[in-house]
């Protein structure tokens, strides 16, 4: 089997005789075209970060087409930005934002809601930037230190974020084991 590898050294070797050759313009642009798919596929751009709806309140006249009957009303738009980023601007209402304040309201708002394991650790804390250990979930749910609320379609137990913020801040602060 032939590597990439084996191809960038034939290329190599064979350099001078290709661009002897009449065809060396097609030669050119074919291995133009691969070296930018490459990069693309190797260079793909991150999507946006998405920080959740925006919370700034709006009056009537904000945007002509507003279907909201009642105003005035949360703007709503999805606020997207770097990961990293310490504020964004709604495309919206051009209100700037603090991030960690859309982290706090994000987790006032989810904390009562339950979620599986599995989407509290892959999504839902991630996402808040807290991070707890599936393990230690996991060990919680096995002890009965964390009771399911309900369970998902698979039938998969569901817990309250909430309890699993208190317990992971009851580790933290030495109170409970993890």
């Amino acid at each position: 089997m032939t590597t990439m590898s084996d191809l960038a050294r034939w290329l190599h070797r064979n350099v001078t005789a290709i661009a002897a050759d009449e065809g060396f313009d097609v030669c050119f642009s074919e291995i133009a075209e691969i070296r930018r798919d490459i990069e693309r596929v190797i260079d793909t751009p991150r999507p946006p970060h998405r920080f959740g709806p925006c919370p700034e309140m709006v009056d009537e006249g904000h945007d002509e087409g507003c279907k909201e009957p009642k105003h005035p009303h949360q703007c709503g738009t999805t606020l997207r930005g770097h990961e990293r980023a310490t504020e964004v601007k709604c495309e919206e209402c051009g209100v700037t934002q603090q991030v960690e304040g859309l982290f706090e309201r994000q987790a006032e708002f989810a904390g009562g809601y339950s979620y599986t394991i599995t989407d509290l650790s892959g999504t839902v804390l991630p996402a808040l930037r807290e991070y707890v250990p599936k393990r230690t979930m996991q060990h919680w749910a096995a002890r009965g230190w964390l009771n399911p609320t309900g369970h998902d379609n698979e039938g998969e137990p569901k817990y309250l974020l909430n309890d699993v913020r208190e317990l992971w801040a009851q580790a933290m602060d030495g109170t409970k084991k993890a």
